[in-house]
């Protein structure tokens, strides 16, 4: 079943729905449900030299733990990634739903369902996150905190598999991965200045 059927978007609600909690974004991003298509993954490819990596590092002027504060709130996520369509958070807060739409250049806009679950962390060292349910797109990943001076350094770690489609058309997880790299950079640069701001609040 597609997750957008048994979901209504209206721009800055939110919506309760069972035990699901629906966080709208305010970006304004190409949307397939209105007049665009989509290819939606449910299938990722199994082959160990398909594994995608990418890694950031980023040093900013702020607090070490307003920066762990932030991103230790998986909701957070949808005010730096602009490809966050919506979030829902289960009612224990343990399990969020991402919904995305991700307008790569020279491909079909593609739709990914990605649960992620916080599954271990330390106060102002680290962050682990991982999909720990049976659907939507594996992935696991570690922000790692560390002070320089009156700087915070944040170590940002992601893997996760090449989606079949792309391995279909004999795109390598290099490749792939270095797309999705040059895409998250303007989502770095959005996460920078929120973190900066807050540290001067």
């Amino acid at each position: 079943m597609r997750f957008c059927k048994f979901i209504k978007n209206k721009h800055g609600n939110l919506y309760k729905r069972k035990n699901l909690i629906l966080y709208n974004i305010k970006n304004n991003i190409p949307n397939p449900l209105l007049d665009n298509n989509s290819v939606i993954f449910y299938k990722f490819s199994q082959k160990n030299s398909n594994i995608c990596e990418n890694f950031f590092k980023i040093s900013l002027k702020s607090k070490i733990n307003n920066c762990f504060s932030y991103l230790l709130n998986l909701k957070n996520l949808i005010q730096w990634n602009y490809f966050i369509y919506q979030i829902l958070e289960n009612s224990n807060k343990e399990m969020f739903i991402l919904h995305l739409y991700l307008n790569l250049k020279n491909y079909h806009i593609i739709e990914l369902l990605l649960p992620m679950t916080i599954v271990c962390y330390e106060k102002n060292k680290f962050i682990e996150f991982q999909n720990i349910e049976k659907f939507g797109m594996p992935i696991c990943g570690r922000l790692y905190f560390t002070k320089q001076n009156k700087n915070t350094n944040i170590h940002i770690y992601i893997k996760y598999p090449l989606p079949y489609y792309f391995e279909e058309m004999k795109i390598s997880a290099e490749h792939f991965a270095l797309i999705i790299h040059e895409m998250l950079e303007k989502n770095i640069y959005k996460l920078i200045e929120i973190l900066e701001k807050k540290n001067n609040i």
